[in-house]
């Protein structure tokens, strides 16, 4: 059976700098999070990374769109979210 597709990268010691590495063992030895945590940190900030990228493309997509087609789609978004919550909120 080949398993091309869930085959992991191995981690080094050089993916890290070392500020980071010293960062998190301090957190650690405070007690400030866990080994395990601390584990997930780095995946995390690359997904918040990416998330990042993808709302600086989607924003740039609504600006062209919004110049080429005068769609004004930025414009009704934020009103509809503006009653939406508007709506949400109790009185």
């Amino acid at each position: 059976m080949d398993n091309i597709g869930s085959k992991r990268k191995r981690r080094t010691q050089l993916d890290y700098t070392m500020g980071f590495k010293l960062q998190v063992v301090a957190a650690v030895e405070k007690g400030d999070m866990t080994y395990k945590q601390a584990q997930k940190i780095k995946r995390l900030e690359r997904e918040l990374e990416d998330e990042h990228l993808r709302n600086l493309l989607l924003n740039e997509v609504v600006d062209i769109l919004d110049a080429e087609y005068g769609a004004g789609l930025r414009k009704k978004y934020i009103a509809k979210e503006r009653d939406a919550f508007k709506n949400s909120v109790p009185s």
